[in-house]
């Protein structure tokens, strides 16, 4: 949902058997040479950063925690949007966009959303599995899903606040393998 903006949902909301078909075209279809340029220093600087923050060599990229969390990061994802994404947030600052993509990785390691994937649902209380929090309500018009997590079925106290957290990271998580690969966001 957007927050603060008028949102409509009959003309946002799409069939999640449908995607629009927009969906289809190549990430990199659309972008200028400039662009191009910007998304190879992207990748270039997170290879290097991880590289230096952990003293490595590339051949060993893999053993260490920043470069286990990229490449877990883009398991079931197209890596190129993702950069994408966070270079047009950016707009198209690769320092920033650095920075901003660096600290997430962080951030995912100590948070532990990889192992919150791979255990799924276990992690989380089983009552606050069946409040129906989260739900997944099909496509907006660019073909990106809509995970929605209703703040007014949440009842303070009911669960430790930890597994009201692991409940709203999962859902997002699974949430981006109903994407259709590639897209142009």
């Amino acid at each position: 949902m957007h927050i603060g903006r008028h949102y409509d949902a009959k003309e946002q909301i799409l069939s999640i058997r449908d995607p629009p078909r927009s969906c289809t075209r190549i990430c990199k279809d659309n972008l200028s040479k400039d662009q191009e340029e910007n998304l190879k220093d992207f990748w270039i600087s997170i290879i290097n950063k991880i590289l230096s923050e952990n003293k490595i060599s590339l051949e060993s990229i893999f053993d260490s925690t920043d470069g286990k969390e990229l490449f877990y990061m883009f398991a079931n994802d197209n890596p190129d949007v993702i950069l994408l994404r966070r270079l047009r947030a950016r707009k198209w600052n690769v320092n920033l966009a650095l920075d901003q993509f660096i600290q997430t990785l962080k951030w995912r390691y100590q948070y532990g959303v990889t192992r919150l994937v791979a255990d799924g649902e276990h992690e989380i209380y089983h009552e606050e599995l069946l409040t129906g929090k989260t739900s997944y309500i099909g496509y907006d018009k660019v073909g990106r899903p809509i995970v929605y997590i209703s703040v007014k079925d949440h009842i303070k106290g009911q669960f430790p606040l930890e597994s009201t957290e692991k409940l709203s990271v999962l859902s997002m998580e699974i949430e981006k393998n109903y994407y259709t690969i590639p897209l142009n966001l």
